[in-house]
């Protein structure tokens, strides 16, 4: 009895502290209120950032429907700094693997997918952010897209050079 009471103790240790948790400091969600996104429809994030000592992974969460068309969603990120200076970039967003089968968790009827849009991220200047999602696919109406979520994660301090 004594050693399974140990083993207990130290699975319970390990559970708390051997697991790695993340650390989210922002989070915004922007809902889709129509039954289709459109091009004229770009979604807004804003979110500040304060200790530029600091490394971030910024994720983006899609949760779209079984009436989404496509295997990827195609997108265009603007990225608005403190300073006025704006920085675009397309991202491709897979939503299914090559079979057709949905790569997010089902949840009440919508699918939802967390995916990184930038890893190791260094701020140079605190302040305001913007991040502003365009849709790109190949129709202005584009349907089963019914949500989105960013979320900013410090993952810790900067590594030092030597």
């Amino acid at each position: 009895m004594r050693m399974v009471g140990w083993i207990l103790v130290c699975g319970a240790v390990l559970a708390v502290f051997g697991c790695e948790q993340r650390r989210i400091v922002h989070v915004a969600q922007q809902s889709v209120t129509t039954t289709y996104w459109t091009w004229a429809d770009s979604l807004t994030f804003g979110f500040d950032v304060a200790d530029t000592s600091h490394v971030y992974n910024l994720w983006m969460q899609i949760r779209h429907t079984d009436d989404y068309p496509y295997q990827n969603l195609y997108t265009r990120l603007h990225t608005t700094f403190p300073d006025g200076r704006r920085l675009s970039q397309q991202v491709n967003f897979e939503l299914a693997d090559g079979t057709g089968s949905w790569l997010g968790k089902k949840k009440r009827g919508h699918y939802m997918l967390e995916l990184p849009i930038q890893e190791r991220a260094y701020f140079d200047k605190p302040g305001s952010y913007k991040i502003v999602v365009e849709q790109l696919t190949r129709t202005d109406t584009l349907r089963g897209i019914s949500g989105w979520q960013f979320s900013l994660e410090d993952i810790g301090p900067k590594p030092v050079k030597k």
